[in-house]
């Protein structure tokens, strides 16, 4: 029997994604870490109301409102099970990857299935384990996903004042899942008024609907990011700005995009070659736009203005990502160019396989041997990089040192240690520990 691509690549992926849950499912364990601890401090919430203090309240230079709101529901269904919790997080990020698939085919037609599962697959890499295995990056998945919502209906071909409401709120609710997502929101705003400013220059008759609709959402937007701002104070812990003139921001920059391609080693050279590879389609991108609005008023057909709008909607996806990696190398390169490969902000530089890809069948659809080898050059880029990291051993060694933890509670409970358990938090846990135990949470089964 002959095997089909299409089956085998999507056998691969469903294979892929059934293993990398089933090992989070073996490897997960039922303590809190690092940062989880503070949900169990005197001020929040996990139990009884919830207060609007708690889930807005700066954690760092974030508002994690949806992550404290998941961590309520999950005490509230079982006591806040840390091991359902990562599965919980998993399936999120599982929808995530289902939206991208959808829009991309919404986008594309006639982009083969086989070879979407099989450059989804990529990111099913375990170089992202630590927002896998710990419930608490769910963050991460929310602002990717709150970005993915807004984006799409902000930019849908229909510009219905439903779609473009539904975006608007989306924006917002992006604003209050993580740091990230002030960046994704301002990307968007801005790349959503120069998408309304050209409809109401091509077309005169309708550029007081256009611009009345680009007011509305910037207005719901800007009280959005005006209520984020409200109390909102600096974090002092953080090393000195680095700025888009120094070296060293652009060798962390590179490092963060490759590592969106599976590059873990540190490699300046590789890292410009990955931001090179996304640079050309996006100035393809730019030129169509040029293009298409140089003359102002000029005659746009139906289908010129649909693809207009998946452009723009493309664009905003791949825009959105580098400045959000632009945004941590601005805050992390202090911390030096190894800190670019941490493993957190593989989730984010990731997204850039799907949409660069996307962008290229975009730009290159009227020229199939040409976009048959950008499929090709990007499948190879990205197969070195996530080739050279199959071994999913990382949660392996996360259990080991939670399962040290787990002992280590069990031991003060006994009264044999004063909670500092470092493998967990580098700071004494004793009271948070007691105020598990007033939650009637256990950590030592």
């Amino acid at each position: 029997m002959k095997l089909r691509p299409h089956w085998t690549a999507y056998a691969v992926f469903l294979a892929v994604l059934s293993y990398h849950f089933f090992v989070l499912w073996k490897t997960s364990v039922d303590i809190p870490f690092w940062d989880e601890w503070e949900t169990l401090n005197a001020h929040a919430r996990p139990s009884g109301t919830l207060s609007l203090k708690w889930l807005t309240a700066q954690h760092n230079e974030h508002r994690i409102v949806f992550t404290r709101l998941l961590t309520w529901a999950h005490y509230q269904l079982h006591h806040w099970d840390l091991r359902v919790a990562i599965l919980t997080n998993f399936v999120l990020y599982t929808l995530i990857l289902g939206t991208i698939a959808y829009w991309v085919r919404k986008i594309h037609p006639d982009f083969k299935r086989w070879i979407l599962a099989l450059f989804m697959t990529f990111l099913l890499s375990p170089i992202n384990s630590e927002n896998h295995g710990w419930a608490f990056q769910s963050q991460f998945h929310f602002t990717i996903l709150f970005f993915l919502l807004s984006s799409t209906q902000l930019f849908h071909p229909s510009q219905s004042r439903s779609r473009l409401l539904l975006g608007s709120l989306f924006a917002v609710c992006e604003l209050y899942t993580f740091g990230s997502g002030i960046v994704f929101a301002i990307v968007l705003g801005v790349t959503f008024s120069v998408f309304k400013i050209l409809r109401a220059h091509r077309n005169h008759t309708h550029a007081q609907k256009e611009i009345l609709s680009l007011a509305t959402v910037l207005l719901i937007l800007g009280a959005g990011l005006g209520s984020w701002l409200y109390g909102f104070h600096p974090v002092d812990s953080h090393p000195q700005l680095a700025l888009p003139y120094q070296l060293s921001f652009w060798r962390f920059f590179s490092n963060l995009v490759s590592l969106g391609f599976g590059y873990l080693p540190v490699n300046f050279l590789i890292g410009m070659i990955c931001v090179t590879w996304i640079s050309i389609p996006i100035y393809l991108s730019l030129k169509k736009i040029y293009q298409l609005n140089r003359h102002g008023n000029s005659l746009v057909t139906a289908d010129q203005t649909q693809e207009d709008a998946w452009r723009w909607m493309n664009l905003t996806w791949v825009l959105g990502v580098l400045g959000a990696l632009s945004a941590i190398t601005l805050g992390r390169a202090g911390f030096g160019v190894q800190a670019s490969k941490t493993s957190r902000y593989a989730e984010i530089a990731m997204m850039l396989v799907p949409w660069v890809l996307c962008l290229w069948y975009l730009e290159l659809k009227d020229q199939p041997k040409l976009k048959l080898k950008a499929i090709w050059i990007t499948a190879i880029i990205a197969f070195f990089g996530f080739g050279q990291h199959k071994s999913f051993g990382r949660y392996q060694d996360a259990r080991v040192g939670r399962l040290e933890g787990v002992q280590c509670v069990r031991e003060f409970y006994q009264g044999k240690n004063d909670g500092n358990c470092p493998s967990l938090y580098p700071m004494p846990i004793a009271d948070y520990l007691r105020r598990a135990q007033a939650l009637q949470m256990s950590f030592t089964q």
